[in-house]
């Protein structure tokens, strides 16, 4: 009888422990995964900001939305000013000259990875978007 109990017990002992391993196991997972999306919204915002920079260097102002952002970041450029001399010499002796230069920003958007398409997405949001607002 004290070996059919014991037998009895063994498999209700590995499915305790099963539960056990289980439940430890769980929340590490949890927080793992809760820390790779909160780091990839972390990362889209980052780029959002860096965008809304490049967008300002543009026009001066940041963008009111997405749609304007895409629109001036894919077709507009960026206005780059080249000094010959040094304006900061006191001997000068040649004469300080400004050349502009524009730079297509869609280049440049594209040399550094940005998607302006999923920019307004929100990682692993299920179709959410995010939202953004500028004023004076």
């Amino acid at each position: 009888m004290k070996l059919v109990i014991n037998l009895l017990l063994l498999p209700l002992i590995g499915v305790l422990i099963w539960v056990l391993i289980g439940s430890i196991r769980e929340p590490i997972h949890f927080r793992a995964e809760k820390d790779k999306r909160e780091r990839a919204v972390i990362d889209k915002l980052m780029e959002i900001r860096n965008a809304q920079e490049l967008y300002r260097s543009i026009t001066g102002n940041f963008a009111g939305n997405f749609d304007t952002l895409k629109y001036v970041l894919s077709s507009d450029s960026f206005r780059i000013i080249q000094v010959f001399g040094d304006p900061d010499d006191p001997n000068n002796t040649e004469a300080i000259r400004y050349d502009t230069i524009y730079r297509s920003s869609a280049d440049s958007i594209k040399y550094i990875g940005m998607n302006l398409d999923s920019l307004r997405y929100v990682p692993y949001g299920g179709g959410a978007v995010f939202e953004i607002q500028a004023d004076t």
